[in-house]
C-alpha cells in the first residue's frame, strides 16, 4: 500500500479543473475545444470513472460519491503536495492520459506525477540539483 498525503479538507475536482483551464498552461481554445462546463463534466466523469486504479496504483485518491480529490502520493515525510500545482495535476491526469491501453495509461500517469512532483522538488531546493552519491 503506497503512503498517501491526504488533503483537508479534501478539494473538489470541479473548481479543480475550472481553475485549471483559466491558465495559458491549459491552451484552452473556444473556437477549438467543447466548452468549458462539458470539457469539466467529461473531465471529472472520466477521473471519477478511473479512482479504484488511480488509488490502487498510484495513491491518487479521488471520492467517487462527491468528486472530491481526498489524497496524493508521500513522496516524504515532510513534503506536503504543492497546492498551487493541483489544478493542472487534475487536468494532465483528464487530458494526458491514455486510459484506452493498460501501458500507455500507466506510463502517462507516471509521467504526469513526475512532472507534477518535479516542480514541487525544484520549488524546495530552491533550483539546486540533489547531490547523488555514486
Amino acid at each position: 500500500m503506497l503512503d498517501k498525503f491526504y488533503l483537508n479538507p479534501p478539494v473538489c475536482l470541479k473548481k479543480l479543473l475550472e481553475l485549471a483551464l483559466e491558465t495559458p498552461d491549459a491552451r484552452y481554445d473556444p473556437l477549438v475545444h467543447p466548452s468549458k462546463d462539458e470539457l469539466v463534466s467529461y473531465y471529472c466523469d472520466l477521473l471519477r470513472s478511473k479512482a479504484k486504479m488511480l488509488d490502487e496504483y498510484f495513491g491518487i485518491q479521488v471520492n467517487e460519491y462527491d468528486n472530491t480529490l481526498e489524497a496524493l502520493p508521500k513522496i516524504k515525510d515532510w513534503a506536503a503536495p504543492f497546492h498551487v500545482e493541483l489544478p493542472l495535476l487534475c487536468l494532465r491526469l483528464a487530458a494526458n492520459v491514455d486510459y484506452t491501453s493498460e501501458v500507455r495509461c500507466f506510463q502517462n500517469i507516471a509521467d504526469e506525477l513526475a512532472h507534477y512532483y518535479a516542480q514541487f522538488i525544484d520549488f524546495y531546493t530552491n533550483g539546486e540539483e540533489a547531490q547523488v552519491k555514486a
